[in-house]
């Protein structure tokens, strides 16, 4: 369906929109891997920054899709669009937006741990990162579930009854 959708409403052909989102989806895939490696060998820095790319680019397609124009927004600005467009009551938005402040402190408090009494801040900072690269890690899986299913929905599948019967 996503296909579909994609070759209808730009100038691809089906097959050069299906090999488009067959790369976005073996990309994501080698995210996830790369994430999980990150985490293992204790680059939590890194494992945060993918996994913020990831969420980011699925609320992005999210947005392209439904025909709103999402290019240069801020992950804050993609999710607040997401959060207006979408009918999700998962709670994966607020989830992802509550992830999203401590994103922000791991990224910009790396600085900030080491200029502290080092050996102290840095293991409080260690356990704060590795806890907010495990929390993306399960956010981005469920933010790529509900993409694909979402994506589904780019092209109306329901139509109204106008209470003629089928022969």
């Amino acid at each position: 369906f996503e296909a579909l959708h994609k070759s209808t409403s730009t100038e691809l052909s089906f097959e050069e929109a299906s090999q488009k989102i067959k790369e976005r989806d073996v990309a994501h895939r080698e995210t996830i891997i790369r994430i999980e490696s990150s985490i293992e060998s204790g680059f939590n820095l890194e494992a945060i920054t993918l996994e913020e790319c990831l969420i980011s680019n699925c609320l992005f397609n999210y947005l392209e899709g439904l025909g709103i124009k999402a290019k240069g927004l801020s992950f804050q600005k993609l999710l607040k669009k997401c959060m207006d467009s979408s009918n999700d009551s998962s709670g994966l938005f607020y989830e992802v937006d509550a992830w999203r402040i401590k994103r922000n402190n791991a990224i910009h408090g790396f600085i900030e741990s080491t200029l502290k009494s080092f050996s102290e801040s840095q293991e409080k900072f260690d356990l704060f990162s590795r806890e907010t690269a495990l929390e993306g890690h399960a956010l981005c899986r469920r933010a790529c579930d509900w993409y694909l299913e979402e994506s589904i929905n780019f092209i109306p599948t329901e139509f109204p009854d106008d209470g003629r019967e089928l022969n």
